[in-house]
């Protein structure tokens, strides 16, 4: 059995067919990091499902008792209201938030927190059989609300917003894919710098579809955007991007030659210390491997898992320290069941650690964080049969 990319790409296709959809997550830097540690077992939670269809596509966290988890709910896999998910952890438990009336069709894909009182989700709004527009909406410590985020104008032009990051308050930052034909998706890149979202110029490679799946930002003058470049339907490389304070411009990286090749998840330790993951998939035999990109300060490598997985991919990625990193995502085991992965990094080497897994047909996990101030990490996903899915939220805590 195959395994697909579980792109924010992938995802929007299915969100505008009015079905569920399953997809990577955005990743923070924090100033406090951890060194390498022993973990306990990760444990299920509970979250709620309002929905039959149901999807965590992001998590961020202030705090312990200050935890964001956004996503999808439909009524059923052929509802054609597709509304947020939005749900916080206080400590001890996960409840549902109101959400600003949105359109018909409506994902939150990502989320970013700089505080109790500011965090920032972003997604995709639309009618039903009309464009695909940004969405953009703002916690200040007592509710939600809508904020106004620009479009890259065109005839039937969608817009589409899957990661964000904020390094302060003022300096915020929203990337995504913006096309007026499909085969020519171009990076979108926004801003928000304390009073106004704007769009920014991205550099695009010409001779294919650009999507800009996830960033990272250290401070307002160095923040990193990670997704691919599609040439063609066999063929994709990864697509790095690199803000200095001024402009953004395209970095070099490793890339499987004659695959289709996607980074979905990056996040960093230090300016030297960062991860970038996704998924490389042979397009004649269907094979997939996880794709690992880390950047030292001077260059991108790619670095193996050593054959840890033989079908499966990483979505999300967390930095702790050179020496403790975790990759999330899912892989296709023996009974061709799509199951969690998780991947941690030592300082020398990628290696398996065990997952829980739901009863369900199968399962992914689309994110994975730590709590700032803590040793606790949180992971979260989906779990799905053929005509339902509900969140799969995980935790461990580590000394």
């Amino acid at each position: 059995m195959s395994f697909s990319i579980g792109t924010r790409i992938a995802v929007s296709a299915l969100c505008l067919a009015c079905a569920g959809s399953f997809a990577a997550p955005a990743t923070q830097i924090h100033a406090d990091t951890i060194k390498n540690s022993s973990c306990q077992s990760w444990q299920l939670m509970s979250s709620p499902n309002p929905g039959m269809v149901n999807s965590s596509l992001g998590l961020a966290a202030s705090a312990g008792n200050d935890v964001w988890m956004v996503g999808q709910q439909n009524g059923t896999t052929k509802d054609p209201h597709v509304a947020p998910l939005l749900e916080h952890w206080d400590g001890s438990k996960w409840s549902g938030m109101s959400v600003p009336a949105t359109k018909a069709i409506s994902v939150l894909f990502a989320v970013t927190t700089n505080s109790p009182q500011d965090a920032w989700a972003v997604g995709i709004n639309a009618d039903k059989n009309a464009p695909t527009s940004t969405l953009t909406e703002h916690w200040d410590g007592k509710q939600w609300r809508s904020v106004a985020s620009p479009n890259v104008s065109g005839a039937n032009a969608n817009n589409f917003l899957y990661g964000v990051a904020a390094s302060r308050a003022n300096d915020v930052w929203a990337v995504g894919e913006a096309n007026a034909k499909q085969s020519k998706s171009s990076a979108l890149l926004e801003h928000w710098d304390g009073k106004q979202w704007s769009l920014v110029a991205s550099p695009n490679v010409v001779q294919g579809a650009n999507h800009l799946q996830n960033v990272t930002s250290l401070s307002p003058n160095d923040a990193w955007a990670v997704g691919s470049v599609n040439i063609n339907n066999q063929s994709a490389t990864p697509l790095i991007e690199h803000w200095d304070g001024k402009q953004w411009r395209l970095i070099d990286s490793p890339n499987v030659a004659g695959h289709v090749n996607a980074l979905t998840g990056i996040s960093a330790s230090a300016p030297n210390d960062i991860w970038a993951v996704g998924t490389s998939i042979d397009p004649k035999s269907g094979d997939s491997r996880p794709l690992l990109e880390h950047w030292d300060g001077k260059q991108w490598s790619m670095l193996p898992d050593v054959g840890l997985v033989s079908d499966g991919g990483l979505q999300s990625v967390i930095a702790l320290s050179p020496t403790n990193v975790w990759g999330a995502g899912s892989q296709i085991n023996d009974q061709s069941k799509e199951v969690p992965l998780l991947e941690h990094w030592d300082g020398k080497q990628w290696s398996i650690v065990a997952s829980p897994n739901s009863q369900a047909d199968g399962s992914s996990l689309n994110t994975i964080i730590r709590i700032p101030g803590t040793a606790r990490l949180i992971g979260s996903g989906t779990s799905y049969t053929k005509d339902t899915a509900s969140t799969l939220v995980i935790s461990t805590s580590c000394s």
